[in-house]
């Protein structure tokens, strides 16, 4: 499901990253990114300073998965099959707030899937925070 994915360690302010290479210089990243309310799934590049998918998933540990499967399951088959656009097409967010929420946004996804989503379990909700505040503390120190 992964595709050329590896897990990678917590950075760019994102945890429960993984990174894949798709060319010199070229490395794309997803991971989650803490907010008030929950979680987003953020996936760019590593070098860039904005990110192409940024979808709220809220505050359930199963719509957490749930995206991060989704991006990561896209992401994986892209990087192989069409490494110099793997974002086009794949919507940077949802219109309504969770993603889970929003009929529109999961059929546009369901229809970018080639193969079923196989659901990659992300750490619990507190326990992703907790890594984010470690991160944080890191690099403040």
């Amino acid at each position: 499901m992964t595709g050329s994915f590896f897990p990678g360690p917590d950075g760019d302010g994102l945890v429960f990253r993984h990174l894949a290479r798709i060319g010199p210089g070229r490395i794309i990243q997803i991971g989650c990114w803490p907010t008030l309310f929950g979680m987003r799934v953020r996936a760019g590049f590593t070098n860039d300073l904005s990110y192409h998918i940024d979808w709220c998933c809220g505050d359930r540990d199963e719509a957490i998965s749930l995206g991060y499967s989704l991006a990561l399951g896209l992401l994986g088959e892209r990087v192989t099959t069409q490494p110099d656009r793997p974002f086009e097409g794949i919507p940077e967010t949802s219109r309504v707030k969770p993603f889970t929420h929003d009929p529109d946004f999961l059929l546009l996804i369901g229809s970018l899937r080639a193969k079923p989503v196989e659901t990659l379990l992300v750490p619990p909700l507190f326990e992703l925070r907790n890594r984010y505040n470690e991160l944080a503390i890191a690099f403040l120190a």
